[in-house]
């Protein structure tokens, strides 16, 4: 079977790229296609746009960023599986890339491409998300709001702030939109007015447990409770989770944290994750069907 048709741009530079995708229609990301490639193939992916960033160099490295390693969304597997300083400071993702395909594809294919896809079987996504990698909720929130024109705010300390990149990215698609896009440390100001208040877990699947001392210490003031639902302003405010959530003491983990650090809760309060205000176990009931959806797309008729 061969593609729908399709039209081709290669991108010049990353600004080019965000021209490109905020240009309205269908797009695409062409960042290696050894997983986009085959789904066009069978016309399970139908873009009117591939957008090809594969010349985009500066987008393809593995360097130190503090106390993290930076990898380009344009570094080829190959590239991972023989670099040095990979190689010593975070070896799975050196070994995870030596695996994946054979010479042809490690050669083309990127891990940015990779994650992009999203593909459940692939290698990249388990282990990153092992490891804490930065593509985390407040990513998606913040492009996924700025598509639908939305006024999306991201309070919290400024180291945890979402990367330049996905900032940018999101930027020029309000500016499309009319989204609106603010990022701020202060909590009375990010709550102020909003019809809902979301977040996430402090600490990740695979951090260290030194992980969690210097996580509650920096975020302890943003957890969402009574105070915090009030400061909204808005008497039908509501709340969501995307789940596992630190609510109480009642779980192993919870408990744990209750000796360690005398907190009953982290991210959120018991009060809050059960008032009528939470809409939680909805969010993760849409969640099933939209997954649903998604098998049945993929598998055809």
């Amino acid at each position: 079977m061969i593609p729908a048709p399709f039209d081709y741009e290669r991108a010049e530079s990353v600004d080019h790229a965000l021209e490109l995708l905020g240009s309205g229609r269908d797009a695409k990301l062409l960042a290696g296609g050894h997983s986009l490639l085959p789904l066009m193939r069978l016309r399970l992916a139908r873009p009117e746009l591939l957008v090809d960033i594969g010349r985009l160099s500066d987008l393809s490295y593995v360097r130190e960023d503090g106390d993290r390693i930076a990898i380009g969304a344009l570094t080829r597997h190959h590239d991972l599986a023989n670099d040095d300083l990979l190689r010593e400071a975070n070896p799975l993702v050196s070994h995870t890339a030596e695996e994946i395909g054979d010479p042809q594809v490690r050669h083309r294919g990127t891990i940015g491409g990779s994650i992009a896809h999203g593909d459940p079987a692939a290698d990249f996504p388990t282990v990153l998300v092992a490891l804490d990698a930065r593509f985390n909720m407040a990513d998606s929130y913040l492009v996924g709001g700025a598509k639908l024109g939305m006024d999306v705010r991201i309070a919290s300390p400024r180291s945890l702030w979402p990367r330049a990149e996905i900032t940018a990215l999101a930027g020029s698609i309000a500016d499309e939109t009319g989204a609106r896009i603010t990022i701020t440390e202060d909590l009375a100001e990010a709550v102020l007015g909003c019809d809902v208040l979301l977040t996430d877990v402090w600490v990740s699947m695979g951090e260290p447990d030194e992980a969690w001392a210097e996580r509650i210490r920096l975020l302890a003031p943003y957890q969402v409770n009574a105070e915090t639902m009030a400061a909204s302003g808005n008497r039908d405010v509501k709340f969501m989770h995307c789940l596992p959530a630190f609510h109480n003491a009642d779980t192993e983990v919870g408990r744990e944290i209750l000796e360690k650090f005398g907190m009953e809760a982290l991210e959120v309060t018991e009060e809050v994750f059960e008032s009528p205000a939470s809409l939680v176990f909805d969010e993760a009931e849409n969640r099933m069907h939209t997954i649903k959806a998604v098998l049945v797309a993929t598998l055809g008729s």
